[in-house]
């Protein structure tokens, strides 16, 4: 079958809506590594080719952070809400319990985005 629409056709194995953005990441629609001179391009905006590209984000991670923007925008607690929510809990009650609550709360949040939670961004 041809595609007759500007847009480059969405492989077939990354069309499921179960776990959409898992399946962009593990099919390659969507990459977090860009080799030198590969092509990029937004849906009918521009494309363009990579020089000398350099990205912060593994696909865990890119993962990790589209979870909390979708979290977000449907108004829901996001991984830094959980983890403050987790402290709150363990200032309130300092078991060992909430302590591990709260560690894995803070763990939970992408790594790129952890250092903004408590305030410690400075650092």
């Amino acid at each position: 079958m041809t595609n007759t629409s500007r847009r480059p056709a969405v492989p077939t194995e990354c069309r499921n809506d179960r776990q959409p953005h898992h399946l962009q990441l593990s099919c390659g629609w969507v990459d977090t590594e860009l080799p030198d001179g590969a092509r990029a391009s937004t849906h009918e905006l521009a494309a363009w080719r990579f020089s000398e590209p350099r990205t912060r984000l593994t696909p865990e991670l890119l993962l990790a952070e589209v979870r909390d923007t979708i979290d977000q925008l449907n108004g829901r607690p996001d991984s830094t809400d959980r983890c403050l929510a987790a402290v709150d809990a363990l200032l309130a009650d300092r078991t060992e319990e909430n302590r591990a609550a709260a560690r894995a709360a803070h763990l939970a949040i992408p790594e790129t985005q952890r250092h903004y939670v408590l305030g410690d961004m400075d650092r």
